[in-house]
């Protein structure tokens, strides 16, 4: 797994405290999106939910997230988290809204390492 993109629709402004919210909702779930050089290179994508700002969201899919790294060993791994945020100019008072993405580093994904820690780095790195 190469690519894991997160996708994420949610403005901070809105959202609900996580134990209430996560409990009406059933478990995120990571979805093989696309391959290349015959799934030599994967991308994974977790569908996003209303009302989660981005640091909710990664800390309730740590652990999709964490499992399918646990059955990738040997592979580099880098995340894309996609987000959309409301833009004010304030000249105008207008508000648009646009997609923002951040990328982390690559990591590298050995039999050894703790896909926590590599996790909470690529996190980090947004």
């Amino acid at each position: 797994m190469v690519n894991s993109a997160l996708s994420l629709f949610a403005l901070k402004d809105k959202a609900l405290s996580q134990p209430e919210y996560e409990e009406q909702q059933p478990p995120f779930v990571l979805i093989k999106t696309n391959s290349a050089l015959k799934d030599f290179v994967e991308q994974h994508t977790i569908d996003s939910r209303p009302r989660y700002d981005p640091e909710s969201f990664l800390k309730a899919v740590k652990e999709v997230v964490t499992d399918e790294l646990q059955s990738h060993r040997q592979t580099k791994v880098k995340m894309i988290l996609k987000c959309m945020m409301k833009e004010t100019y304030v000249a105008t008072g207008e508000e648009t809204i646009v997609e923002a993405v951040f990328h982390s580093a690559v990591e590298i994904n050995l039999e050894g390492s703790d896909v926590n820690e590599i996790y909470d780095r690529m996190v980090k790195r947004f």
